[in-house]
C-alpha cells in the first residue's frame, strides 16, 4: 500500500510531509486489518472447537461461589477462561486456578488482569486448547460451554478426572455425572 501511494503521487507535486503521513496512515490501516483478521480467525476457531467468549455475569459467579463446596487451596481448571474474570474471582476466594484459552488476545488480556490484581502466584492462564490438557490433577472443572461439545467433554471428564471431581457447569447438562446442586443456570456435578 505505501508503494502504491508513492507511484500515485510521483506525478503530482506533493509535500513530503503529506506523503509521509499518508504512508504512515496506510501502514497503520494494514496493521489494524491484519490484527482484525487474526482476531476473527481465533473467534471462529474458538466457536468450532469449544465455545465463543461469553462473559460470566456477576450474579452467576456469585451463585457459583454459593454452591461450590471445596476447601480453600483446591485446584480448579477453567476450560475456556476468556478474559480471566472467573479465574481471578476464584483465586481471590482462596483456590488455585488454571485457565485454558485458545484465543491469544483473551489470554493476553486475562494475564494482564491477573498481574494487575497481583494474583499470578496462585493462578495461571495458558494459551492452549483444553482438549490437549490432562485434567487428572484438578479437584474441580469450571466450564461455560455450548451443546455441541457436551458429549465429547463428558467423555474427557469421565476418562481423565479423578473420583469426586466437581464439575461446575454453566449451560451444560451432563447425562452421566451426578448432579449435586443447581441454581440460576449453574449446575454442580460430581464424577464418581
Amino acid at each position: 500500500m505505501p508503494v502504491l501511494c508513492l507511484i500515485i503521487f510521483q506525478s503530482f507535486p506533493v509535500n513530503l510531509d503529506v506523503l509521509m503521513i499518508i504512508n504512515i496512515f496506510a501502514f497503520s490501516l494494514s496493521v489494524l486489518f491484519t490484527i482484525f483478521i487474526i482476531y476473527f480467525f481465533f473467534m471462529v476457531y474458538s466457536n468450532l472447537s469449544g465455545a465463543p467468549f461469553i462473559l460470566t455475569s456477576n450474579a452467576r459467579l456469585s451463585k457459583v461461589l454459593e454452591l461450590i463446596k471445596l476447601p480453600n487451596g483446591s485446584k480448579i481448571a477453567e476450560l475456556g477462561s476468556g478474559n480471566g474474570k472467573v479465574v481471578a474471582t476464584l483465586t481471590q476466594k482462596g483456590y488455585f486456578v488454571t485457565g485454558f484459552e485458545i484465543n491469544p488476545f483473551l489470554v493476553l488480556l486475562a494475564n494482564l488482569k491477573i498481574r494487575k490484581l497481583n494474583l499470578q502466584n496462585n493462578c495461571k492462564i495458558y494459551w492452549k486448547s483444553f482438549w490437549n490438557v490432562d485434567l487428572s490433577s484438578f479437584d474441580a472443572i469450571y466450564v461455560y460451554g455450548i451443546p455441541h461439545i457436551v458429549d465429547r467433554l463428558e467423555k474427557k471428564i469421565v476418562t481423565e478426572c479423578k473420583s469426586n471431581t466437581y464439575i461446575i457447569s454453566i449451560g451444560f447438562h451432563f447425562k452421566n455425572l451426578i448432579k449435586i446442586s443447581k441454581g440460576d443456570g449453574v449446575t454442580i456435578y460430581q464424577k464418581q
